[in-house]
C-alpha cells in the first residue's frame, strides 16, 4: 500500500507541474504552484521530524511528490524554448562550435549529434550564439593526442563542425536547424554537467571494451544490449532485426531493466533483509543506476 501511495505522489508530482502549460496566466499559476509544492514539502518534513507511523508514511510522499514536481517542471521549461540567438536564418556553409548535449544516435553510417551551438563564424570573424541544432557527422576528428575512436562522440565533448545548413522552424521542434557534414573536430571535453561527462565515459569505456572482447557485429549486438550504444551497428545488421520483427532487442527496453531490477531486488533481500522494505532501495538505485549509464 506504501508503495502504491508513494508512486502516486511522484505520478501526481509530474501531472501537476506539466498541468501548469494549459493553465490560463501561465507565470502567476506557476508561483502559486511552486509555493504550494514547497510549503507542503515542508510540512511534511516537519511531520517527519516528530516522528512516528505518521510521518513514516508521510515524509517520503512530500519528498517524492516535489521530486515529480521538479520533473515535470524541467519537461515544461524545455518546452518554452525561446527564439534561437546568432542560428544562421538562410540554407549554406556554415561553421559552428557547440557542446554535445546527448548522447549520439547512429544515422545513414555516421552519428546525429545534438549540439549547444556557442559560435558561428562568418565571414572570418566569431559572433556568439546559443540554440541547438542536429549534426549529422560520418566520423570524428580527434587529436593525435587523444585515444578517441572514430565513433568515440560523448556527451559534454566540444565540437567544431562545418557542413551544410538547414534551417528549421524553431517553434515545430527541438533544433533551429540541421547541419550536415563529414566530420566533426574534438576541440576540448570540459562541457557541460560533470557528473554526466563522467557517467558518459563510464559507457564509452564499457562500449570499447565490450567491442575489443567480442568484436565483429556480436560485439556491436553486445554493445547495444549491455550500455544502449548502438553506434557500432551495421546498416545491413539493423536491416535485418527490422526485417525479423526483433529491432526492439536493439534498444535498452523493459527487459533490461527488468534483468537488473530482478537481480538487484534478490541481492538487496540477501544482503539487507525484508525487514521495512529498506531492501527495495537497492533495486530502485540499480534501475535509475543503470538508465544513467543507458543514457535513459
Amino acid at each position: 500500500m506504501r508503495l502504491a501511495a508513494w508512486s502516486a505522489a511522484f505520478v501526481l508530482g509530474v501531472a501537476a507541474a506539466l498541468s501548469l502549460d494549459f493553465v490560463p496566466g501561465k507565470a502567476v499559476a506557476a508561483a502559486a504552484f511552486w509555493t504550494l509544492a514547497g510549503s507542503a514539502a515542508l510540512l511534511m518534513a516537519a511531520i517527519a521530524v516528530r516522528g512516528g507511523r505518521t510521518a513514516a508514511l508521510l515524509a517520503p510522499l512530500g519528498v517524492l511528490l516535489f521530486a515529480g514536481a521538479l520533473l515535470g517542471g524541467r519537461e515544461l521549461g524545455s518546452r518554452d524554448r525561446a527564439v534561437p540567438a546568432g542560428a544562421p536564418a538562410a540554407p549554406g556553409e556554415a561553421v559552428v562550435e557547440g557542446v554535445l548535449l546527448e548522447d549520439p544516435a547512429p544515422a545513414a553510417g555516421g552519428a546525429r549529434l545534438r549540439l549547444r551551438v556557442e559560435a558561428v563564424y562568418a565571414g572570418g570573424e566569431r559572433h556568439e550564439a546559443r540554440f541547438d541544432a542536429a549534426v549529422f557527422a560520418d566520423r570524428l576528428a580527434a587529436p593525435p593526442s587523444s585515444a578517441r575512436p572514430l565513433d568515440g562522440f560523448r556527451y559534454g565533448d566540444r565540437y567544431r563542425v562545418q557542413g551544410r545548413w538547414r534551417p528549421e522552424d524553431h517553434r515545430a521542434g527541438l533544433f533551429a536547424g540541421s547541419l550536415f557534414a563529414k566530420e566533426a573536430v574534438l576541440t576540448g571535453e570540459d562541457g557541460g554537467n560533470a557528473v554526466r561527462r563522467r557517467v558518459a565515459g563510464l559507457r564509452q569505456r564499457m562500449f570499447d571494451s565490450i567491442r575489443r572482447a567480442v568484436g565483429g557485429d556480436a560485439g556491436a549486438l553486445s554493445a547495444a544490449m549491455v550500455v544502449g550504444d548502438r553506434r557500432g551497428i551495421s546498416p545491413e545488421l539493423t536491416e535485418a532485426f527490422q526485417k525479423a520483427g526483433t529491432a526492439h532487442l536493439l534498444a535498452i527496453s523493459g527487459m533490461n531493466i527488468a534483468l537488473v531490477g530482478g537481480m538487484a531486488l534478490a541481492a538487496g533481500a540477501v544482503l539487507i533483509g525484508r525487514r521495512w522494505q529498506v531492501y527495495l532501495l537497492v533495486p530502485l538505485m540499480a534501475i535509475w543506476g543503470y538508465g544513467a549509464l543507458a543514457g535513459f
